[in-house]
């Protein structure tokens, strides 16, 4: 089972699912994007191993939160140095 997940239906909109349950649906993708962030934040989640870094860069670099505090793998791909 997955832990957390955005499922995207045929029209466009969004769910966010956190342990099998539904907690928001029916939002716009990108908005559904910052609300699952909003929702591990809120919920004090880890992220999920497999998708660890994936997390941390759209945190860091895309929402712009405690970037100074990025793991190497993260800022090297801010700054391009791979």
């Amino acid at each position: 089972m997955q832990v957390m997940k955005i499922a995207i239906i045929g029209d466009g909109r969004a769910t966010i699912v956190v342990k099998g349950t539904k907690i928001l649906h029916g939002i716009d993708v990108a908005r559904s994007c910052d609300l699952l962030m909003g929702v591990i934040y809120a919920l004090n989640l880890s992220y999920p191993k497999q998708l660890k870094f994936t997390f941390e860069a759209f945190q860091k670099l895309c929402l712009e939160l405690g970037g100074q505090k990025a793991s190497s793998k993260v800022m090297n791909l801010k700054y391009g140095t791979f």
